[in-house]
């Protein structure tokens, strides 16, 4: 969660 707002309460794996 850098600058993302997550989706649906989910948070996708993204490289941080």
């Amino acid at each position: 969660m850098e600058a993302e707002p997550a989706k649906a309460g989910v948070s996708p794996p993204k490289p941080s």
